[in-house]
């Protein structure tokens, strides 16, 4: 068998020669018949233009990996095509995928993969407003986190997931799973989990006279009536749970129909 020899520098890679040394792998992966090195290839440039959200080419590129003889695709392309379809809001696709995933590498025994790809499973859900789903799977993920090392790789794929994770803080039966495990990432990074100061971003909230809200110093609106006085709430009230703001802010209202609204108000 032909070898295949890669070397790699250290330097910081431009935009460009970072998508060419990728090219270059794939290229040499497949005139050299090693699936492995191509789909790793394959996966680092699909995830590359994701970032980007070049959702079309990524799906393209997502159809050139190798399959097995019952026309599968390997466990890291099928993570990635699903991702795609949930960035293209294709979600019963994405979720049907992941939950697939999901059994494969649980009967596998692979805990940290498992974990991850929980995390992305979680979310879909989110997205599909399958709140209570959601919340049982993103559990089982940060329980599986909490068992493995917590690689630095993570933190773009949790920060893309912050909608995700902010809902996790507010719910007070995940809450506690949350907090060692970003607690642990920061460790990892050396303290750069909670983000630095040139990437916080300023949020002005007026409510004297005409309500306005300001990010970044752009005005913001929104839909709902109740997302302002959450962030006066919040505001004034840091690092309360769900079920404390329901109470605080709709006694009143039916349990089911609080829950309901004030996670709507979170997620917009």
């Amino acid at each position: 068998m032909a070898s295949l020899s890669l070397s790699f520098s250290k330097l910081p890679l431009s935009r460009t020669d970072y998508l060419d040394l990728l090219d270059k792998i794939i290229e040499a992966s497949e005139r050299f018949n090693h699936s492995e090195n191509l789909v790793w290839g394959i996966v680092k440039k699909v995830e590359y233009l994701l970032q980007s959200d070049n959702t079309s080419d990524a799906m393209r590129l997502v159809y050139q990996s190798p399959q097995d003889e019952n026309g599968q695709f390997p466990t890291s392309i099928r993570i990635v095509r699903a991702m795609i379809n949930r960035r293209m809001g294709n979600l019963h696709e994405a979720i049907e995928e992941l939950r697939s995933v999901s059994l494969d590498l649980e009967a596998a025994g692979n805990v940290a993969e498992l974990a991850r790809v929980r995390l992305q499973l979680a979310y879909a859900l989110h997205l599909d407003a399958q709140a209570d789903a959601s919340a049982d799977v993103l559990r089982a993920a940060l329980q599986g986190l909490l068992r493995t090392n917590i690689h630095p790789s993570m933190r773009p794929e949790l920060e893309e997931l912050s909608e995700l994770l902010h809902f996790a803080a507010l719910e007070p039966s995940l809450a506690p799973y949350l907090e060692p495990v970003m607690d642990s990432l920061a460790g990892v990074l050396g303290g750069a989990g909670s983000g630095t100061e040139g990437e916080q971003v300023r949020l002005q909230v007026h409510t004297l006279g005409r309500v306005s809200i300001l990010k970044g110093g752009d005005p913001v609106t929104f839909q709902l009536k109740g997302t302002v006085p959450l962030l006066v709430y919040l505001a004034l009230t840091p690092n309360r749970t769900r079920q404390e703001i329901q109470n605080d802010l709709y006694p009143d209202k039916e349990p089911d129909a609080a829950s309901s609204y004030v996670r709507k108000s979170i997620q917009e």
